[in-house]
């Protein structure tokens, strides 16, 4: 395959209704291709007007590479009276006898990936060819084993004609159905030569399929709430639909639900008041008149409040920590591209939503801001352009807060509208605000900098501690901790949180650690290649630890433990009494990412890699690897069963 043709395939949305259009490069033009609903309810589509598969690219080859004149492709030609839609694809080889040309579509997006045709019965396809035809499938990847058949054994009667061509899946004998990289292939040989290709798809079995979202099969209810999604399928029979697999607190309806032979059926999920939060996968099953048809599955995210991660480190004790569980595998949900890279900061959670400011004070960048995206599909809700975001933003009571520039802002969470900004005169901060009590209290950096406390609904000041803020203050009950540089002595300040009033201080060395209150104890880590333990109330040393170089992340405290990351490139957990080593493990790379521990598990960014450990044991659950190896991960927020985290990259991922 001399020539590689690198075409984004458009992804059919089975919920689509009108049309979309996209372009796309296809050899030496542009292919035009109209994203339509799907004509058939389990069919795969492999070619249409309707699109391709999403993930896909197609790929052209011809006798060029041995010398013989090149041939020609046109994915979207719109004469020879296409039997289905407007076009179809013309294909042409080079004027030599010995000459050849083909096409397939292979699926590669984000990598070489499979897709299981086992439920499918035949391949058929229009074709009107001047000679006979090789048609192939191909597995596991790019250079997996391959299978073909002629068509001229297949109802092809060798005129140049359109004709409907079906092959029965059984004719690529010893295929691997589960695992098709290539669902078709075809090649002309003699030069010379067009033919044309038209609505090519594998026919599937009659069934039924959960129809939630485009590209998500979830749902996502809150206690004491309920859900509708369509459950959509054919058979010609009538079909009960039944579900298994949640908590008896959730009841699962259809309706309605013995429509023949297509239905489309409401599930409707009513999530009882004392339903246990989690994650479960929910079974749907159709039952014929004496037989079970098919089942598929969604998956079910029961939540609370107690599920968000609205702000650094879960919430403004900045434990790092949520009872919920976290996900035990490293499979990619979505990712977001910015435009721009997220600096020092890191993706929120609240109410359904992706928080996140982005920054432009390493690459530039163009119009960066605060985004809000949702938190099943990461479609943009709403984005905010402002200068560069440099602090994680905190989302409290409906609003949002953040530093940009030398200003505090505050919008509407819903719509990103503006409702105030308070000029600090100095930036920026990288503190992420704390907000408690009505009561913003926010920092900044340089020779003008200050802790600032300022009313949550007007943005009034209240009152201003001067002094360099290096960390993300956080506020417990009457309290601020908060590291500041005063003077050139950097120290954690304990604050009295209606006043501004010095309560304590301890020296820390320079440090962007972020506190960490826990009963009467705080947590904070330190320049000096330390995690320091300290009394909440007097401020009085309880213990330290040494580290192999400094330590920025702020620990996350949890079950007895502390657990953090080191620019050693490695991951210390400590046990919160005495600060003994329990475990260390290796990050593979320098990291100053903060770590977030959700249930039983530890979740840490490193450069371009994020890394599940055991709490107790600290082995590796799974990694995860972005595309960009350069990619610096910082703090993670864990919610819904989810890992969001974002990158030097500019993407936002999340992982499930």
């Amino acid at each position: 395959m001399n020539k590689l043709i690198r075409l984004l395939a458009v992804g059919l949305i089975f919920t689509t209704v009108g049309a979309a259009a996209a372009s796309v490069l296809l050899g030496r033009g542009t292919l035009n291709v109209n994203v339509l609903p799907p004509i058939k309810i389990g069919d795969y589509v492999v070619y249409s007007d309707a699109g391709m598969p999403s993930g896909s690219e197609i790929w052209t080859w011809d006798g060029s590479e041995w010398g013989y004149p090149p041939g020609s492709f046109d994915g979207t030609y719109e004469g020879e009276s296409a039997p289905e839609g407007e076009f179809c694809f013309k294909t042409t080889s080079g004027g030599s006898s010995n000459n050849y040309a083909g096409w397939g579509i292979f699926l590669i997006y984000p990598s070489d990936h499979t897709v299981d045709l086992s439920k499918c019965e035949n391949l058929k396809f229009w074709v009107k060819t001047p000679k006979n035809l090789k048609i192939e499938i191909q597995m596991i990847d790019r250079n997996g084993p391959k299978k073909y058949v002629y068509i001229s054994n297949y109802g092809w009667d060798g005129t140049n004609t359109w004709q409907e061509i079906e092959i029965p899946k059984s004719a690529f004998s010893g295929a691997d159905f589960t695992k098709v990289f290539s669902p078709f292939a075809v090649t002309i040989a003699g030069g010379n030569k067009t033919f044309y290709i038209d609505y090519v798809r594998w026919v599937g079995k009659p069934g039924f399929s959960v129809s939630i979202s485009p590209h998500v099969n979830t749902v996502r209810v809150g206690s004491s709430d309920t859900a509708t999604v369509l459950v959509v399928g054919n058979y010609d029979k009538k079909v009960t639909l039944t579900a298994e697999g949640v908590p008896p607190e959730v009841n699962v309806t259809f309706s309605p639900n013995d429509s023949v032979p297509t239905f489309v059926s409401s599930m409707t999920i009513q999530v009882g008041e004392h339903a246990s939060p989690g994650i479960y996968d929910l079974v749907i099953k159709g039952t014929g008149e004496d037989e079970t048809v098919d089942t598929c599955s969604c998956r079910v995210v029961i939540y609370d409040s107690e599920d968000d991660w609205p702000t650094l480190a879960h919430d403004f004790a900045r434990t790092g920590y949520t009872m919920r569980a976290g996900p035990s595998d490293n499979n990619l949900l979505w990712s977001y591209k910015l435009g721009q890279h997220l600096g020092a900061t890191a993706p929120v959670v609240a109410d359904g939503k992706v928080y996140v400011g982005t920054s432009t004070v390493y690459t530039g960048g163009r119009n960066p801001g605060v985004y809000c995206l949702n938190v099943d599909t990461g479609a943009l809700v709403w984005k905010y352009v402002v200068g560069s975001t440099t602090t994680t933003p905190t989302v409290e009571d409906g609003k949002v807060y953040f530093q940009a520039e030398s200003y505090v802002y505050c919008l509407d969470k819903e719509n990103g509208d503006f409702i105030w900004k308070y000029p600090t005169g100095t930036g920026p901060g990288y503190a992420s605000p704390a907000v408690i009590n009505g009561k913003v209290y926010v920092g900044t950096t340089g020779s003008l900098g200050a802790l600032y406390c300022l009313d949550a609904d007007t943005g009034d000041l209240i009152w201003k501690l001067d002094g360099e803020v290096l960390s993300s203050p956080a506020a417990v009950g009457d309290r601020v901790y908060v590291v500041m540089n005063v003077e050139l002595d950097p120290k954690l300040y304990c604050v009295d949180a209606n006043t501004g009033a010095s309560l304590w201080t301890y020296g820390v060395g320079w440090s962007l650690s972020a506190p960490a209150v826990v009963g009467d104890k705080v947590y904070v880590g330190s320049g000096e290649n330390k995690v320091y333990c300290l009394d909440a109330v007097t401020g009085s040393y309880l213990w330290s630890y040494s580290t192999g170089d400094r330590v920025d992340s702020s620990p996350a405290v949890a079950g007895g433990r502390v657990y953090v990351t080191s620019w050693d490139g490695n991951v210390y957990c400590l046990d919160s009494s005495t600060g003994g080593l329990i475990w260390k493990k290796s990050a593979g790379s320098l990291t100053s990412g903060s770590p977030a521990v959700a249930n039983d598990k530890v979740y840490v960014g490193a450069y371009g890699e994020v890394y599940c450990y055991d709490a107790d044991t600290g082995d590796v659950v799974w990694k995860y690897e972005t595309p960009s190896e350069w990619g610096h991960i910082k703090s993670i927020s864990v919610a819904y069963g989810r890992v969001f985290f974002g990158s030097f990259d500019s993407y936002v991922y999340c992982v499930w």
